[in-house]
């Protein structure tokens, strides 16, 4: 039956070691299952939170052999989009213990660590730091053009380039956002 092959558990333990997490959980038929690994979407990991509720699959022929499928903890589940008020339907993200992480919106818009975003967009470090190159090479070379008085004739002079050069500009990266 499959009521003996899943169980509904609550996580009493949760240990995040290499790339695996290992759950201890209590089933609702009050049976302790020890070190069951937790099994997600590919390429997303993450401790389990203690209280946090799991589903476990369980062999029938061999009671040890058990993996967590999932893990939620309903009580910790953002409940407003970001600014406030309902979460429209198809739209969501990722959260961990109430806040938003990442949220997609239904403006087309991703919101980033449960903030609203603001109303410019992320600049590009790479075209960026090009624009501050080539503005300052322009800087650099340019000359200033002048009348010069050299003894009792006017005449024009030429003043050479400013020195010391601005030199490259530096990085304008964010420190924890990255995007193309």
């Amino acid at each position: 039956m499959l009521s003996e092959v899943l169980k509904l558990a609550t996580v009493t333990r949760s240990v995040f070691s290499g790339a695996v997490d290992k759950v201890q959980s209590e089933g609702l038929d009050e049976d302790d299952i020890d070190d069951s690994p937790v099994y997600g979407p590919q390429g997303v990991a993450f401790r389990t939170p203690e209280g946090a509720e799991v589903l476990i699959a369980q062999s029938s022929s061999d009671p040890t052999l058990t993996c967590a499928l999932g893990t939620d903890q309903r009580g910790q589940r953002p409940t407003e989009k970001p600014g406030g008020g309902e979460v429209p339907e198809g739209c969501g993200g990722l959260h961990y213990l109430g806040t938003w992480g990442v949220y997609l919106g239904d403006d087309g818009k991703t919101y980033l660590g449960g903030a609203e975003p603001g109303d410019d967009f992320v600049a590009m470090a790479a075209a960026v730091l090009s624009e501050l190159n080539d503005i300052r090479a322009k800087f650099d070379a340019h000359i200033h053009t002048t009348t010069a008085t050299i003894g009792a004739t006017a005449t024009v002079g030429v003043i050479a380039p400013p020195s010391p050069g601005m030199g490259a500009a530096g990085s304008v990266a964010a420190a924890n956002t990255k995007a193309k």
